[in-house]
Protein backbone atom coordinates (compact mmCIF):
# COMPACT_ATOMS: atom_id res chain seq x y z
CA UNK A 1 0.00 0.00 0.00
CA UNK A 2 1.42 3.42 -0.95
CA UNK A 3 2.21 5.63 2.10
CA UNK A 4 -0.38 8.38 2.53
CA UNK A 5 0.50 11.89 3.68
CA UNK A 6 -2.16 13.37 5.94
CA UNK A 7 -2.35 17.12 6.41
CA UNK A 8 -3.45 17.32 10.04
CA UNK A 9 -3.04 21.08 10.43
CA UNK A 10 -5.74 23.20 11.99
CA UNK A 11 -6.04 25.21 8.76
CA UNK A 12 -7.10 22.06 6.90
CA UNK A 13 -9.97 21.60 9.40
CA UNK A 14 -11.07 25.24 9.49
CA UNK A 15 -13.92 25.09 6.92
CA UNK A 16 -15.40 22.02 8.60
CA UNK A 17 -15.12 23.43 12.13
CA UNK A 18 -16.53 26.81 11.12
CA UNK A 19 -19.43 25.16 9.30
CA UNK A 20 -20.34 22.99 12.28
CA UNK A 21 -19.90 25.95 14.64
CA UNK A 22 -22.28 28.05 12.51
CA UNK A 23 -24.98 25.39 12.73
CA UNK A 24 -24.50 25.09 16.49
CA UNK A 25 -24.69 28.87 16.97
CA UNK A 26 -27.91 29.01 14.97
CA UNK A 27 -29.28 26.17 17.10
CA UNK A 28 -28.28 28.01 20.29
CA UNK A 29 -30.09 31.16 19.14
CA UNK A 30 -33.24 29.21 18.35
CA UNK A 31 -32.96 27.44 21.70
CA UNK A 32 -32.69 30.76 23.54
CA UNK A 33 -35.44 32.69 21.75
CA UNK A 34 -37.88 30.13 20.30
CA UNK A 35 -39.79 28.12 22.88
CA UNK A 36 -41.34 25.52 20.48
CA UNK A 37 -37.83 24.75 19.18
CA UNK A 38 -36.60 24.31 22.76
CA UNK A 39 -39.39 21.91 23.64
CA UNK A 40 -38.92 20.00 20.40
CA UNK A 41 -35.17 19.74 21.01
CA UNK A 42 -35.64 18.27 24.49
CA UNK A 43 -38.10 15.72 23.11
CA UNK A 44 -35.79 14.87 20.22
CA UNK A 45 -32.82 14.26 22.53
CA UNK A 46 -34.95 12.19 24.92
CA UNK A 47 -36.31 9.89 22.21
CA UNK A 48 -33.12 9.54 20.15
CA UNK A 49 -30.36 9.59 22.76
CA UNK A 50 -28.71 6.36 21.56
CA UNK A 51 -28.60 7.49 17.94
CA UNK A 52 -27.15 10.87 18.96
CA UNK A 53 -24.53 9.17 21.13
CA UNK A 54 -23.33 6.98 18.26
CA UNK A 55 -23.03 9.98 15.96
CA UNK A 56 -21.31 12.06 18.67
CA UNK A 57 -18.72 9.36 19.35
CA UNK A 58 -17.93 9.02 15.64
CA UNK A 59 -17.55 12.78 15.22
CA UNK A 60 -15.41 13.11 18.35
CA UNK A 61 -13.04 10.29 17.35
CA UNK A 62 -12.65 11.81 13.91
CA UNK A 63 -11.91 15.35 15.07
CA UNK A 64 -9.57 14.28 17.90
CA UNK A 65 -7.56 11.92 15.70
CA UNK A 66 -7.31 14.60 13.00
CA UNK A 67 -6.69 17.65 15.15
CA UNK A 68 -4.21 16.17 17.59
CA UNK A 69 -1.97 14.71 14.92
CA UNK A 70 -2.58 11.01 15.53
CA UNK A 71 -1.55 10.41 11.95
CA UNK A 72 -1.04 6.65 12.12
CA UNK A 73 -4.42 6.11 13.79
CA UNK A 74 -6.09 8.42 11.27
CA UNK A 75 -4.62 6.54 8.30
CA UNK A 76 -5.83 3.18 9.63
CA UNK A 77 -9.30 4.54 10.39
CA UNK A 78 -10.29 6.90 7.59
CA UNK A 79 -8.17 6.55 4.47
CA UNK A 80 -8.11 4.14 1.51
CA UNK A 81 -8.46 0.54 2.76
CA UNK A 82 -9.01 1.86 6.27
CA UNK A 83 -11.56 0.67 8.81
CA UNK A 84 -14.27 3.14 7.85
CA UNK A 85 -13.99 2.40 4.14
CA UNK A 86 -14.78 -1.24 4.85
CA UNK A 87 -17.54 -0.23 7.26
CA UNK A 88 -18.97 1.96 4.48
CA UNK A 89 -19.14 -1.07 2.18
CA UNK A 90 -20.63 -3.27 4.92
CA UNK A 91 -23.32 -0.71 5.84
CA UNK A 92 -24.32 -0.20 2.20
CA UNK A 93 -24.56 -3.96 1.60
CA UNK A 94 -26.61 -4.49 4.77
CA UNK A 95 -28.86 -1.59 3.69
CA UNK A 96 -29.43 -3.32 0.33
CA UNK A 97 -30.50 -6.48 2.15
CA UNK A 98 -32.95 -4.55 4.35
CA UNK A 99 -34.50 -2.78 1.35
CA UNK A 100 -35.03 -6.13 -0.37
CA UNK A 101 -36.54 -7.61 2.81
CA UNK A 102 -38.78 -4.54 3.16
CA UNK A 103 -39.92 -5.02 -0.43
CA UNK A 104 -40.81 -8.65 0.25
CA UNK A 105 -42.88 -7.73 3.31
CA UNK A 106 -44.57 -4.63 1.83
CA UNK A 107 -45.02 -5.55 -1.84
CA UNK A 108 -48.75 -6.22 -1.47
CA UNK A 109 -49.34 -2.77 0.06
CA UNK A 110 -46.95 -0.80 -2.15
CA UNK A 111 -47.90 0.60 -5.52
CA UNK A 112 -45.62 0.36 -8.55
CA UNK A 113 -43.87 3.65 -7.74
CA UNK A 114 -42.92 2.61 -4.19
CA UNK A 115 -41.69 -0.77 -5.42
CA UNK A 116 -39.53 0.98 -8.00
CA UNK A 117 -38.12 3.48 -5.47
CA UNK A 118 -37.08 0.95 -2.85
CA UNK A 119 -35.81 -1.69 -5.27
CA UNK A 120 -33.76 1.08 -6.88
CA UNK A 121 -32.39 2.03 -3.44
CA UNK A 122 -31.49 -1.62 -2.85
CA UNK A 123 -29.66 -1.76 -6.18
CA UNK A 124 -27.83 1.54 -5.57
CA UNK A 125 -26.75 0.49 -2.08
CA UNK A 126 -25.47 -2.86 -3.38
CA UNK A 127 -23.63 -1.19 -6.26
CA UNK A 128 -22.06 1.47 -4.00
CA UNK A 129 -21.02 -1.09 -1.40
CA UNK A 130 -19.34 -3.29 -3.99
CA UNK A 131 -17.66 -0.27 -5.62
CA UNK A 132 -16.20 0.67 -2.22
CA UNK A 133 -14.34 -2.64 -2.07
CA UNK A 134 -13.60 -2.66 -5.82
CA UNK A 135 -15.96 -5.62 -6.24
CA UNK A 136 -13.69 -7.70 -4.02
CA UNK A 137 -10.68 -7.15 -6.24
CA UNK A 138 -8.16 -6.27 -3.53
CA UNK A 139 -9.59 -8.80 -1.09
CA UNK A 140 -9.28 -11.63 -3.62
CA UNK A 141 -6.09 -10.33 -5.24
CA UNK A 142 -7.61 -10.04 -8.73
CA UNK A 143 -5.50 -8.17 -11.27
CA UNK A 144 -7.07 -5.19 -13.08
CA UNK A 145 -7.40 -5.71 -16.86
CA UNK A 146 -4.97 -3.55 -18.83
CA UNK A 147 -7.76 -1.69 -20.65
CA UNK A 148 -9.39 -0.80 -17.32
CA UNK A 149 -6.05 0.41 -15.96
CA UNK A 150 -5.83 2.90 -18.81
CA UNK A 151 -9.31 4.29 -18.11
CA UNK A 152 -9.44 4.08 -14.31
CA UNK A 153 -7.33 6.67 -12.50
CA UNK A 154 -6.90 4.34 -9.47
CA UNK A 155 -6.25 1.39 -11.78
CA UNK A 156 -9.04 -0.64 -10.20
CA UNK A 157 -12.04 -2.57 -11.49
CA UNK A 158 -14.53 0.14 -10.54
CA UNK A 159 -16.85 2.41 -12.47
CA UNK A 160 -16.89 5.51 -10.25
CA UNK A 161 -13.13 5.93 -10.67
CA UNK A 162 -13.61 6.33 -14.42
CA UNK A 163 -14.75 9.88 -13.54
CA UNK A 164 -12.01 12.39 -12.83
CA UNK A 165 -11.93 13.11 -9.08
CA UNK A 166 -11.91 16.84 -9.83
CA UNK A 167 -15.56 16.54 -10.90
CA UNK A 168 -16.71 14.85 -7.67
CA UNK A 169 -17.62 18.09 -5.89
CA UNK A 170 -19.95 19.13 -8.73
CA UNK A 171 -21.62 15.70 -8.58
CA UNK A 172 -21.75 15.20 -4.81
CA UNK A 173 -22.97 18.68 -3.84
CA UNK A 174 -26.49 18.44 -5.37
CA UNK A 175 -26.71 14.84 -4.11
CA UNK A 176 -25.90 15.95 -0.55
CA UNK A 177 -28.51 18.73 -0.67
CA UNK A 178 -31.16 16.38 -2.06
CA UNK A 179 -30.42 13.78 0.63
CA UNK A 180 -30.43 16.44 3.34
CA UNK A 181 -34.05 17.20 2.45
CA UNK A 182 -34.90 13.49 2.13
CA UNK A 183 -33.49 12.53 5.53
CA UNK A 184 -34.40 15.68 7.46
CA UNK A 185 -37.97 16.69 6.67
CA UNK A 186 -40.22 13.72 7.28
CA UNK A 187 -42.77 15.69 9.32
CA UNK A 188 -43.07 18.71 7.02
CA UNK A 189 -44.67 19.46 3.68
CA UNK A 190 -41.35 18.63 2.02
CA UNK A 191 -42.07 14.94 2.60
CA UNK A 192 -44.79 14.96 -0.09
CA UNK A 193 -42.21 16.11 -2.66
CA UNK A 194 -40.90 12.54 -2.94
CA UNK A 195 -44.32 10.95 -3.40
CA UNK A 196 -43.65 8.56 -0.51
CA UNK A 197 -46.11 8.22 2.41
CA UNK A 198 -44.66 9.75 5.56
CA UNK A 199 -44.66 6.45 7.43
CA UNK A 200 -42.12 5.15 4.89
CA UNK A 201 -39.92 8.26 4.97
CA UNK A 202 -36.75 8.30 7.10
CA UNK A 203 -37.28 8.76 10.83
CA UNK A 204 -36.83 12.23 12.28
CA UNK A 205 -33.91 10.84 14.28
CA UNK A 206 -31.81 11.45 11.15
CA UNK A 207 -32.32 15.23 11.39
CA UNK A 208 -29.14 15.97 13.33
CA UNK A 209 -26.96 14.14 10.78
CA UNK A 210 -28.91 15.27 7.71
CA UNK A 211 -28.27 18.97 8.31
CA UNK A 212 -24.52 18.27 8.31
CA UNK A 213 -24.51 16.26 5.07
CA UNK A 214 -23.53 19.16 2.74
CA UNK A 215 -20.77 20.22 5.17
CA UNK A 216 -19.38 16.70 5.33
CA UNK A 217 -19.62 16.40 1.54
CA UNK A 218 -17.72 19.65 0.93
CA UNK A 219 -15.10 18.70 3.48
CA UNK A 220 -14.33 15.12 2.42
CA UNK A 221 -16.17 12.80 0.00
CA UNK A 222 -15.02 9.57 1.67
CA UNK A 223 -16.44 10.67 5.02
CA UNK A 224 -19.67 11.70 3.32
CA UNK A 225 -19.98 8.17 1.93
CA UNK A 226 -19.30 6.66 5.36
CA UNK A 227 -22.02 8.73 7.05
CA UNK A 228 -24.43 8.09 4.18
CA UNK A 229 -23.92 4.33 4.40
CA UNK A 230 -24.86 4.46 8.09
CA UNK A 231 -27.99 6.52 7.33
CA UNK A 232 -29.19 4.12 4.63
CA UNK A 233 -28.44 1.08 6.77
CA UNK A 234 -30.56 2.39 9.67
CA UNK A 235 -33.24 3.64 7.26
CA UNK A 236 -33.41 0.25 5.54
CA UNK A 237 -33.86 -1.42 8.92
CA UNK A 238 -36.54 1.11 9.87
CA UNK A 239 -38.40 0.40 6.63
CA UNK A 240 -38.17 -3.35 7.19
CA UNK A 241 -39.35 -3.01 10.81
CA UNK A 242 -42.41 -1.01 9.69
CA UNK A 243 -43.95 -4.28 8.51
CA UNK A 244 -45.98 -6.23 11.11
CA UNK A 245 -44.48 -9.46 9.76
CA UNK A 246 -40.86 -8.37 10.38
CA UNK A 247 -39.02 -11.01 12.42
CA UNK A 248 -36.25 -8.92 14.00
Amino acid sequence: MTPIFIDTSFDELKPYIYGVASVLVLGALLFAFHRPFRWGLFEYIRTHSFFLTVFGVYLSVYVISRLFFFEEAFVHLYTEDGLFEYLTAIFFLIAAIFFVLAYRHHRKQWNGYLKFVFLTLALLCFFTGMEEISWGQRILGIETPERMKELNYQQETTLHNLIDARHYTAIYTPISLFLMVFFAFRNTNYASFFGIPRKYMPSKKFLVIAIFLPLICWYEKEHFEAVLSFLFCVYGYQLYRSSPSARF
